[in-house]
């Protein structure tokens, strides 16, 4: 599927209950609906931690008009457990047989684990037509590169990635930050002594 092309239907089971289709979810009142498809359970570190930066960037997401979606597949018990542990107030659909992610082209063989789905992202717009396509950083991704791959997915939606990327990987703290928690003032200039 790629940019400019009409986004295969669906309807699967959701992790919040009964079944959610395409056309629901573009029906939800937002402009775009970001999709990404996952490995699931059989991936558990990296999945963990792509599902857990998404349910960071959600609300950045939302404020740049896309609600969110999640399709692996992995039964709706295990995505139910898997969005409560993530803390991600999204739907995570289960695509159990692989027919919805064969049609998104979001499926692959691997030799040693077998039939999965390829980690990819889709902007979907309120007219059903896809706008943007995003391969994923892969089975191995680390944290700047999720971070950076939803500082990409912000930008398509014409917000500042820089935002997103924060609400991933927060700023680490400084000693200033630390010293201001202790009430020492820190002054501008390094060359002034320290004042309580």
């Amino acid at each position: 599927v790629q940019p400019g092309e009409v986004a295969p239907d669906f309807k699967l089971p959701s992790s919040k209950g009964g079944e959610v289709g395409l056309k629901d979810l573009l029906a939800g009142g937002k402009e775009n609906l970001v999709v990404f498809f996952r490995p699931g359970s059989r991936f558990t570190g990296g999945d963990v931690q792509e599902l857990r930066a998404y349910a960071k960037c959600q609300s950045v997401l939302e404020e740049l008009g896309a609600s969110v979606v999640s399709i692996s597949m992995d039964p709706r018990a295990i995505s139910a457990s898997q969005a409560k542990f993530c803390k991600a107030d999204f739907p995570l659909l289960s695509d159990v047989t692989g027919t919805v992610s064969k049609s998104y082209g979001s499926f692959i063989t691997l030799d040693l684990l077998g039939e999965s789905v390829d980690r990819k992202t889709y902007i979907i717009g309120k007219d059903g037509k896809v706008k943007a396509v995003f391969p994923f950083v892969g089975f191995d991704g680390t944290k700047d590169e999720i971070a950076f791959h939803l500082g990409q997915v912000a930008l398509a939606l014409g917000g500042d990635p820089k935002i997103a990327i924060q609400k991933v990987q927060p700023r680490q703290k400084t000693v200033g930050d630390m010293l201001a928690v202790l009430g020492v003032n820190v002054p501008k200039d390094p060359k002034s002594p320290v004042v309580r």
